[in-house]
């Protein structure tokens, strides 16, 4: 059996193609628009001729392009140039994103107007792509405040007007929602770090501010620094219940780089916890305690019994049989107001098992997608054809 297409050599390695270009191209163009593009300091102008051959084009040796599947074949291929390849490989730093730097619309422009305070009214006045871009971009924690209260109505504490919750009117059905004049601002300004983490608190982290979402599992680490909450999503784009781990307002982490060792841990257990207790609920296994978070040996427990059970012939009948999990890493709009990316403040997981199948227009069963059947499918393509473990051997490599 052929070994599907991947960069995991079963020996532990990784595979690289390696092209070389060298062609011959056949001129069709019938005309010459040969014109100066501009001067040189000095003197003389500045042709386009080059881009106006008189023949056929060759060429012997362009650069070499490295090809590389990515390592499971669904994926795709990725070719990178050589020159920037091996230019970078040199100093890896050079792709990497550079530290953002201070921004302060309301600066700019007291230096502009050569006055210490910039005009009451200057953010009612800005063309709308223009505040967005400053929601989005400023590193003033002062300025960001005073977007903010553009965007909603905040209830302060009378000894030191910090913000202490949200204004809060009722809807059509007579529910408390947060009186937020500009949702798209609202978002913007309640991701951007920089935001004083009072208002930050008051706006999306105060448990419960941004909805009736149960909280239905939490993980405090031995040290306090880790609080994490689980909360359930009912009504949701994944269906059957999913569920969101989201680092507490006591433990606020708007970046990788805030994220500690224990809040890993405290997301892994959390997802493991769920992810176990919901299987073993399948099997007719007892999951635990409730009102309680699990022990790591408690969990190693479960996970073991829930093996076991599986392992008996007959057993395997789970309804819902795959897991579904990602990570939102960061939160963006564009100026023109399309939303880039995530949904949610903070870092955060979310996670949910999907069934087997579900029923058709027609009743009957449709399998259901999770991306992780692709991930079994190939690897047990790879152990066919190979006769290793691809995890293994990606490691290895």
């Amino acid at each position: 059996m052929k070994l599907p297409k991947t960069c995991v050599a079963p020996e532990g390695t990784f595979k690289t193609g390696i092209h070389a270009p060298c062609f011959h191209i056949r001129n069709f163009r019938e005309n010459d628009f040969i014109t100066d593009l501009g001067k040189f300091y000095q003197n003389g102008s500045v042709p386009n001729t080059v881009n106006f051959p008189s023949g056929d084009v060759s060429e012997k040796k362009a650069d070499i392009i490295y090809e590389i599947s990515n390592p499971y074949d669904f994926n795709g291929t990725t070719y990178i140039n050589s020159a920037w390849a091996d230019k970078n490989a040199l100093n890896p730093e050079l792709i990497s994103l550079k530290p953002r730097g201070g921004i302060s619309f309301q600066n700019s422009m007291k230096q502009w107007l050569r006055k210490d305070a910039v005009p009451a009214g200057i953010y009612d006045a800005l063309p709308r792509p223009v505040l967005l871009a400053v929601a989005e971009s400023s590193t003033d924690p002062e300025e960001l405040v005073k977007i903010a209260e553009k965007a909603c109505s905040f209830c302060f504490n009378p000894d030191d007007r910090t913000p202490c919750g949200l204004l809060f009117e009722q809807d059509l059905s007579g529910n408390a929602v947060p009186k937020i004049h500009d949702p798209e601002l609202f978002d913007i300004i309640a991701n951007n770090r920089f935001l004083p983490d009072s208002h930050k608190e008051a706006m999306v982290l105060k448990p419960g501010i941004q909805g009736p979402s149960e909280i239905t599992g939490e993980y405090l680490s031995s040290d306090g620094h880790s609080h994490i909450y689980e909360y359930l999503r009912r009504n949701s784009y994944i269906p059957w219940g999913h569920f969101a781990a989201n680092m507490a307002d006591r433990s606020i982490r708007y970046t990788a780089s805030d994220l500690s060792f224990s809040d890993m841990t405290g997301m892994r257990h959390l997802y493991c916890q769920r992810t176990y207790a919901r299987t073993a609920e399948q099997l007719g296994i007892e999951p635990g305690k409730r009102r309680r978070t699990m022990s790591e040996q408690e969990l190693e427990t479960l996970r073991q019994s829930i093996v076991e059970t599986l392992s008996k012939e007959g057993s395997n009948t789970l309804e819902f049989n795959a897991s579904l999990w990602g990570w939102n890493f960061g939160f963006g709009y564009a100026h023109s107001g399309f939303r880039l990316h995530a949904s949610h403040q903070q870092i955060h997981q979310q996670y949910a098992l999907i069934p087997r199948t579900v029923p058709g227009r027609d009743g009957q069963p449709v399998p259901s997608y999770a991306c992780g059947d692709m991930v079994r499918e190939f690897a047990c393509r790879y152990r066919e054809a190979a006769g290793k473990n691809f995890f293994d051997s990606y490691l290895r490599a």
